[in-house]
């Protein structure tokens, strides 16, 4: 583990708990390569929030239970949005 992990296990293993509480394991695994990421300056904040609700999401579109929802891109053009910064997602679990 590197020295800014070891610095702040306690919030990276908050961080952990909540993944597993919000039963998001695909950004639960995608956890420590983007802290990693973000330790190299290779990321921002933002990004490494987007890149881990990304992850989880693809995982979720992409499984075989899934509800049949638009692409990524087809929210991006439905709600008008130029970049991704603008872009919203909505998802609903029942």
């Amino acid at each position: 583990m590197s020295a800014a992990l070891d610095a702040i296990p306690s919030m990276i293993d908050r961080i952990r708990h909540d993944l597993v509480g919000l039963k998001m394991p695909r950004a639960l695994e995608a956890l420590d390569h983007v802290v990693r990421r973000l330790e190299h300056g290779e990321l921002s904040a933002l990004e490494a929030i987007d890149i881990l609700l990304s992850e989880e999401l693809t995982l979720r579109e992409n499984s075989p239970d899934a509800p049949q929802h638009g692409s990524r891109g087809d929210l991006m053009r439905r709600s008008g949005a130029s970049g991704s910064s603008q872009m919203c997602r909505f998802s609903v679990q029942t």
